[in-house]
């Protein structure tokens, strides 16, 4: 696999990852109005720019909400060390 195939697998992965059901929020996040509609608007982003995601992952973002700026990352940790 090259390395732009891998990026693209990974993103894909991430993409639906921001979909499921299960996921954390910083402490944060919790004091925002509305925190359920940045949730969402979390799973819809699609603002990745070669400036924003240098690597084509899709495993970061950020957001304009509530008056403030808010960031969003995906770390994956594979627990049998293949990927």
């Amino acid at each position: 696999m090259t390395i732009n195939e891998v990026s693209a697998e990974i993103a894909k992965l991430n993409d639906q990852f921001r979909k499921v059901e299960t996921f954390s929020i910083t402490q944060g996040i919790f004091g925002l109005r509305d925190m359920l509609g940045l949730i969402q608007a979390v799973r819809d982003y699609t603002d990745f720019t070669e400036d924003n995601d240098p690597y084509g992952e899709h495993d970061f973002g950020s957001l304009d909400w509530d008056g403030e700026k808010v960031f969003w990352k995906i770390d994956y940790y594979d627990q049998t060390l293949q990927k």
